[in-house]
C-alpha cells in the first residue's frame, strides 16, 4: 500500500523497542548480574576528541518557495570534524551530510523511502502516482541509519519535515505486554554538544523483575533524532553492557556534520519534475565515444570559466546541487581528472539529458 500515516507511526514509535534490523536478544535471566534494581550511571563529559568549540548553531529559516516546508541551515560555520578513534571505521552518509566512528564490525541497516501520506501535498505538474514512484526513485537508501554493536544500537533519523515523512518509523520497533516500563533519563553528549532525555523508558519483565532494555530519543538542534536502544542479551554481564553502553555513547560523541543537507521537498528544487540525480550517487556522461564532452565549469552559470570536460561513459560523483542557470541543470561532481578534483556541469536542459544516474 502506497500510504502510510506518519503521526500514528510516530506515537507507535515511542511505544516501541525492536530496532530497524530485527536484532531480537533475548531476555536477561532471573540470575544475570544484571538485576532489575541496578542502576547504570554515566557522567557525560565532553571527550578530548570532540571538544566543543566552533559548533554549528543552526536556525530555521522560512523557504521563498510556496509549498516549501521549512528547512535548517547553519547560521555560521560547521563544526570541525573529531579526531577519529584509533582502530575504529568511519561510516559516511552522503546524502543527509554526517559522519561517525564506530568500532570494526559494527552491524550498519539501513532503511529508505517507504511510503507516503495520501494527503501530501503534490508538486504542481504531478499526479499523486507519478510523485510517489518520483520520491520513491530520487531518495536513497540511507535516510534511516542503525549502527549496532552486541548490546547496544542507536539509529539516526532526519528532520519530519520533509524527508522524514517518506519514512516509516525509525527505528521500526514493537512491544509486548510483558514487561514493566519505568521512566528513566539521560544526558548524553551527541555531535558536540550535550542532550537531555527526560522522557526515556527502561524495561523489566513482568513475572521476573529482570532488567530487560532501556530506550532514550534525543532530538538534535539541526532537527536529526537519534534514538539509542539497550538490549543486553542473557548471557551479558552488567559490567559487559556498561562497556558497550559506554562505546556507543563514545560513538555519538563523533558524530558530526560535514555539510548541511537539502532537505528541501523532492521534486520542489529548481529542476522541479526533471531532475533524476541526486547528491551522493554516482552518474554517467550520456551519448557515444564521438559525441561532444561536457563541460565542467568553476560555478553553476554558463559566464563562469571552465576547468575541464567530462566525455560521454565517464562515471562522476554527485555531490552538490542542483543549481539552475542560463537554461541549464547544473550539479557539483567530483572526477579525478577535474583540476581540484570536482566542478559544475550541467545535467540538461529540461529536455535533454547530459548526465544519467550510473547503475539505476
Amino acid at each position: 500500500m502506497k500510504a502510510y500515516y506518519s503521526r500514528i507511526a510516530g506515537l507507535f514509535m515511542m511505544a516501541a523497542l525492536l530496532c530497524a534490523c530485527e536484532w531480537k536478544p533475548a531476555p536477561i535471566p532471573t540470575n544475570s548480574p544484571l538485576p532489575a534494581t541496578a542502576t547504570l550511571t554515566f557522567t557525560s563529559t565532553p571527550p578530548p576528541s570532540a571538544t566543543p568549540t566552533n559548533v554549528p548553531t543552526f536556525t530555521r529559516k522560512p523557504s521563498s518557495t510556496p509549498g516549501h516546508r521549512q528547512t535548517y541551515v547553519p547560521a555560521n560555520t560547521l563544526a570541525v570534524s573529531p579526531t577519529p578513534v584509533p582502530g575504529w571505521a568511519t561510516y559516511t552518509n552522503e546524502y543527509l551530510g554526517y559522519s561517525l566512528n564506530h568500532p570494526i564490525g559494527a552491524r550498519i541497516d539501513v532503511t529508505g523511502a517507504g511510503g507516503m501520506d495520501m494527503n501530501e501535498a503534490i508538486p504542481p505538474g504531478f499526479t499523486y502516482d507519478e510523485y510517489f514512484d518520483y520520491v520513491m526513485a530520487i531518495l536513497p537508501e540511507s535516510l534511516c541509519v542503525s549502527v549496532g554493536i552486541s548490546g547496544a544500537a542507536i539509529t539516526i533519523s532526519p528532520p519530519y519535515a520533509p524527508i522524514g515523512s517518506y519514512v516509516g518509523p525509525c527505528p521500526g520497533m514493537g512491544i509486548g505486554d510483558q514487561y514493566n516500563i519505568t521512566g528513566a533519563d539521560a544526558t548524553w553528549w551527541i555531535a558536540g554538544r550535550e542532550y537531555r532525555d527526560s522522557q526515556g523508558m527502561k524495561l523489566y519483565l513482568k513475572d521476573s523483575g529482570a532488567f530487560y532494555g532501556e530506550i532514550f530519543f534525543f532530538s538534535l538542534q539541526n532537527g536529526f533524532r537519534v534514538v539509542y536502544n539497550g538490549m543486553p542479551h542473557g548471557e551479558m554481564s552488567a559490567e559487559a553492557y556498561q562497556t558497550a553502553r559506554s562505546t556507543v555513547m563514545e560513538m555519538l560523541a563523533t558524530l558530526h556534520w560535514f555539510k548541511v543537507p537539502d532537505l528541501t521537498k523532492p521534486g520542489t528544487t529548481c529542476a522541479g519534475k526533471y531532475t533524476h540525480l541526486v547528491p551522493g550517487e554516482r552518474a554517467f556522461v550520456t551519448g557515444a565515444p564521438t559525441d561532444p564532452p561536457n563541460r565542467v565549469r568553476a560555478a553553476p552559470s554558463l559566464s563562469a570559466e571552465i576547468i575541464s570536460q567530462v566525455y560521454p561513459q565517464t562515471i562522476v560523483n554527485v555531490v552538490e546541487g542542483p543549481i539552475c542557470a542560463g537554461g541549464l541543470v547544473f550539479w557539483k561532481i567530483e572526477q579525478p581528472l577535474i583540476p581540484g578534483g570536482s566542478g559544475w556541469t550541467a545535467e540538461g536542459d529540461g529536455t535533454a539529458y547530459w548526465l544519467e544516474p550510473y547503475g539505476h
